[in-house]
C-alpha cells in the first residue's frame, strides 16, 4: 500500500509541475524570429538589401575578374581569375535572385493595392533583380517561375522576353509613383533604404533603367534610339541622385 501511495504521489506531483511549467494558448506555438503577418516596410527592406547584396557580391566581382577588370590573386578569387568554374558556384546567387522576385510578388499581392508608392518601389527592385538575372545568363524563368510549387520545371522565357517585362514593370512603377500621395494607405519613408521615401527619385531611376535595358536591344530591329534619349532626359541627371547601395558606420560594413 505505501509503494503505491509513494507512486500516486510521485505522479500527482510531475503532472503539477509539467502543469505549471506549460504555457497556454497561441504563444506557445509563436515564435518571436518567425512572425505570423508581415509588413511592408519589412518586406521592402529585406529586398532592397538583398537587391544591394546581388550588386555587389559574388555575382559582380567574378563577372569582373572574367572580364579581365579585376584580378583575382588569393583564395577563391584566385581560382575565378584561373576560370576554374564549378557548376555550383553560382547556386546561392541565383537563388538570392529569384527569392528577391518572390519576396516582391508577395509585397504587391499582400500590399500592392492600396499602396502605389510601395507597389512602384518594389516594380522598380523587380526590374534590377531580373536585369540581373537576364544580363548574366540570358534566357532565365520568368512569367513561369514565381507560382511556387504548381510550376516545379518553369518554362525559360527568352531574352527579349525577359528585357520586355522589364519595361513593363517600369512603365507601371512610373505611373504608380506618379499618383498623389493620399492614393496610398502607407507610404514609405525610413524603411526605404535608398531614398527615405522619396517617390521623385524612384521615378529617375525607373526612367535610367528603362534607358539601360532598352539599350540592350542595340544589334536588335526593335533597337529605338530616340527612346533611349527620351528616357534619359527624364532619368538622373546628377550623382546626388544616383541608386547606391547603403552600408552603415560599422568597419566591417
Amino acid at each position: 500500500m505505501k509503494n503505491m501511495i509513494k507512486t500516486a504521489l510521485a505522479i500527482f506531483t510531475c503532472a503539477s509541475l509539467l502543469n505549471i511549467g506549460c504555457r497556454k494558448g497561441e504563444d506557445l506555438y509563436t515564435s518571436p524570429n518567425n512572425p505570423a503577418v508581415v509588413t511592408p516596410s519589412l518586406l521592402l527592406t529585406a529586398l532592397e538589401v538583398s537587391t544591394f547584396n546581388s550588386y555587389e557580391g559574388l555575382l559582380i566581382k567574378n563577372t569582373t575578374i572574367y572580364m579581365q577588370q579585376n584580378v583575382g590573386v588569393n583564395e577563391q578569387s584566385l581560382q575565378t581569375n584561373r576560370y576554374i568554374i564549378n557548376e555550383l558556384d553560382f547556386d546561392n546567387s541565383w537563388g538570392q535572385l529569384y527569392q528577391a522576385l518572390y519576396s516582391a510578388k508577395q509585397l504587391q499581392e499582400d500590399f500592392g493595392s492600396e499602396n502605389p508608392y510601395y507597389s512602384g518601389i518594389t516594380n522598380i527592385l523587380m526590374a534590377m533583380n531580373l536585369g540581373l538575372l537576364t544580363d548574366l545568363w540570358g534566357d532565365v524563368p520568368y512569367s513561369d517561375a514565381l507560382k511556387g510549387n504548381a510550376t516545379p520545371n518553369p518554362m525559360y522565357d527568352s531574352q527579349e522576353q525577359v528585357l520586355a517585362s522589364i519595361q513593363t514593370l517600369l512603365d507601371d512603377a512610373i505611373s504608380k509613383l506618379n499618383q498623389p500621395e493620399d492614393a496610398n494607405v502607407l507610404v514609405p519613408a525610413d524603411d526605404d533604404l535608398a531614398f527615405g521615401g522619396d517617390v521623385n527619385a524612384w521615378v529617375k531611376v525607373a526612367w535610367t533603367l528603362k534607358a539601360r535595358y532598352l539599350n540592350r536591344l542595340s544589334n536588335k530591329p526593335a533597337y529605338d534610339g530616340a527612346a533611349i534619349l527620351n528616357c534619359l532626359a527624364n532619368g538622373i541627371q546628377s550623382s546626388s541622385e544616383d541608386f547606391v547601395s547603403v552600408h552603415g558606420t560599422a568597419s566591417n560594413e
